[in-house]
């Protein structure tokens, strides 16, 4: 994907493996996982995510395991 690329709330959704509800619930709470959830844009009312920012949000939260059992343990 282009660095600069943006993704909707589906495209999002669907990357990481959750229902678009989840982002939606998201930018309100301003959490996502637990986590704070990473900047949108919005353009009407449309919501977007630079691929970049995704990218970013997944390295700082996302869970690193070496194996199925470690993951596991992470939930």
């Amino acid at each position: 994907m282009k660095t600069n690329q943006l993704l909707n709330t589906s495209s999002f959704a669907e990357s990481i493996d959750c229902s678009p509800y989840t982002l939606r619930l998201s930018r309100t709470t301003g959490l996502l996982f637990g986590k704070p959830a990473p900047e949108f844009i919005k353009i009407g009312k449309s919501c977007f995510y630079r691929q970049e920012t995704i990218e970013q949000w997944i390295v700082e939260n996302g869970v690193v395991c070496r194996n199925t059992a470690e993951a596991f343990e992470a939930q």
